[in-house]
């Protein structure tokens, strides 16, 4: 998933990305439910560090090719971990900036459009652990109303 921000250094437009996941492509092979039903959210997206560790290599390679995604150390959390980096000026922009702030744009709450860029699965279905998933809210939420789709040439086929 894709947004737009206003580095914070720089002050310059950069595109930010995160890895996610929609209720219309999930089900819980326990319960039967989808994200939605477990957590809340119709589309539940993660930082990439999180992603390194529950999605497959191939995936996460892919978003370190083609988006402005980098191993940096964080003065704030005062460790490395991987994450969107400005486009302009490379200054990481970080995790609370783009998913707990009021204007980040991968926060339910925001109004920011975002691109969701569709995935596929090469080797049929992909078991995501759902202990991975940390939040829940409840109304539901309704993020896929300010997204928009664009089909991805990738295919995903180690995992």
């Amino acid at each position: 998933m894709q947004g737009v921000v206003t580095c914070w250094k720089c002050g310059k437009q950069t595109h930010v990305s995160s890895p996610a996941i929609t209720a219309l492509n999930t089900i819980d092979i326990e319960d039967g439910g989808t994200i939605t039903d477990f957590s809340g959210f119709d589309v539940y997206s993660f930082p990439w560090e999180t992603a390194s560790a529950i999605m497959p290599k191939q995936f996460v390679e892919y978003g370190r090719k083609t988006r402005s995604i980098k191993r940096v150390f964080s003065k704030t959390e005062e460790y490395a971990y991987l994450g969107n980096v400005c486009e302009h000026c490379t200054s990481l922009q970080g995790n609370f900036f783009l998913y707990e702030e009021p204007d980040s744009p991968f926060l339910y709450e925001s109004t920011t459009p975002l691109v969701m860029e569709r995935v596929r699965l090469g080797n049929g279905d992909f078991v995501l652990p759902f202990n991975s998933i940390t939040a829940q809210i409840s109304p539901n939420t309704n993020i896929l109303s300010r997204v928009s789709f664009a089909e991805s040439d990738m295919v995903i086929t180690d995992y």
